[in-house]
């Protein structure tokens, strides 16, 4: 994204302009030297194409190199990228160590790459500048007795001055040609590795004739849906069931049994693998996504900030609202109070990944955010998980007012916070095995959810006592 692209600029910025014209200068002056003495313009110009071929043919083992340097390169700065983030982590499990010894390994491979590209460059540049002197020194041998009358065919001082002076010119586009072969091989490799990813196909493609729903209701249907992330292990096993538009839908079961990937299927992060998904009664496949996920809110169990203000983020989901709408959307969500508190209200700075906000600050404003864009389906996956008892509540009531006319699929592993659902989706390795209301689950008689709360009630009372 940043390597790459800077290296096919500088190509076209500078390299473009000096080899056009160079060619140009070679084709223009190989004419006056034929023109001057045909006999010694042979001589220059004949081996001028074995010259650019030579150029070529190391130029594509250069690319290659290039190529594997560039891959090495990114694996040095993955191992950078990785760290620095993580570096709370690197120093709790003590792993400095680890970490600096990867570096200088994948530091090392770089370094013998580029060791190798240097040794291969300066093996081939002094063979040719080797050859260009030849060719100048075969015109001396072949010029000078004939300027005396020593032999062949008489040649004017003045001619052999000519020449001479527009053979020298005529070195000068090789040489530069030569000096430019080493910038087109970075950049014809560079422009492999970003054509790399931009002709990779997405996965998830529009339909031709794809419908928009203004509004969206929020009914929604899985009709016999199966699904795999890499095609192999199953998540998803014949998922059916029908989502009245309105009602609000707990998704719940042991970790692992496929609930964040109905949700993830729903917002069309991915498509089923058999089976269909409808959305009022249409082929989500048949939606236009782009169109369709603007109507789809997302809290998150971990919510992501970027870097920017307060204001920024909330105002994400909708770039066009006013201040007066965001600060509706953050008392919704009670979140306008701490805002408010803070050094520059709604212009603070919350930093990388809102790192200077707590985890509840950040998921309010999160759920303003959703507030902001008033989605007609909301998921809410483990929303109020990672907080305390007091932030907890206050993150509840503002979900209480989130949900209100809308679709919801919540996602929590604390059952208790699903009482207030209508419904209760259970799912237990990938299949839907149990649904109804939170005390319906509780009657049936050895039922999956009936295990999760016993066990859930008795981690409880084990943790107070």
């Amino acid at each position: 994204m940043s390597s790459d692209t800077d290296r096919i600029w500088d190509f076209i910025a500078f390299g473009v302009v000096e080899v056009t014209t160079s060619v140009m200068m070679l084709a223009g002056l190989g004419a006056v030297l034929l023109s001057l003495d045909w006999r010694l313009g042979l001589v220059v110009t004949i081996p001028i194409p074995f010259v650019l071929a030579a150029i070529f043919l190391h130029g594509r083992r250069m690319q290659g190199l290039f190529l594997r340097a560039w891959r090495k390169w990114s694996q040095l700065t993955d191992c950078l990228s990785d760290t620095i983030p993580g570096v709370r982590v690197v120093k709790a499990f003590n792993r400095e160590g680890f970490e600096t010894k990867k570096f200088r390994e994948r530091n090392t491979a770089v370094l013998g790459k580029f060791t190798r590209i240097h040794h291969a460059w300066t093996s081939f540049w002094p063979g040719l500048m080797l050859s260009i002197q030849i060719l100048i020194l075969t015109v001396w041998i072949l010029g000078v007795p004939r300027v005396l009358g020593l032999s062949g065919a008489s040649l004017s001082a003045g001619t052999f001055v000519s020449f001479v002076l527009y053979m020298t010119m005529f070195m000068q586009p090789i040489e530069i040609i030569g000096q430019m072969a080493r910038m087109v091989n970075r950049a014809t490799s560079s422009a492999y590795r970003v054509f790399e990813v931009l002709d990779t196909k997405p996965q998830i493609v529009d339909a031709e004739a794809s419908v928009r729903l203004e509004p969206i209701q929020g009914r929604v249907t899985f009709e016999n849906v199966y699904f795999s992330y890499d095609g192999v292990r199953p998540i998803l096993r014949n998922m059916s069931f029908e989502i009245q538009a309105g009602e609000m839908i707990g998704l719940v079961g042991p970790s692992g049994s496929g609930k964040t990937t109905v949700t993830n299927l729903l917002a069309r992060f991915y498509d089923v693998s058999d089976g269909r998904i409808l959305v009022d009664g249409v082929d989500l496949k048949s939606l236009e996504s782009g169109h369709y996920r603007r109507q789809i809110g997302m809290v998150l169990q971990d919510p992501y900030l970027f870097h920017g203000s307060i204001l920024e983020n909330i105002r994400y989901a909708k770039p066009e609202a006013g201040l007066d709408e965001v600060i509706r959307a953050s008392e919704a969500a009670n979140a306008h109070k701490f805002i408010s508190q803070l050094p520059h209200g709604y212009d603070t700075m919350v930093g990388e990944r809102g790192h200077s906000l707590s985890g509840g600050e950040r998921q309010r404003i999160s759920i303003a955010r959703a507030i902001l864009l008033d989605p007609r389906i909301l998921i809410l996956d483990e929303a109020t998980s990672a907080v305390d008892t007091e932030t907890e509540r206050q993150i509840q009531d503002a979900l209480d007012r989130l949900v209100k006319g809308r679709t919801v699929f919540a996602i929590a592993h604390r059952l208790s916070t699903l009482t207030r659902a209508d419904r209760l989706l259970v799912i237990k390795e990938g299949r839907l095995v149990e649904q109804g209301r939170h005390q319906e689950l509780l009657e049936i008689p050895n039922g999956v959810f009936k295990g999760l709360y016993k066990l859930q009630q008795e981690l409880h009372a084990s943790s107070v006592v």
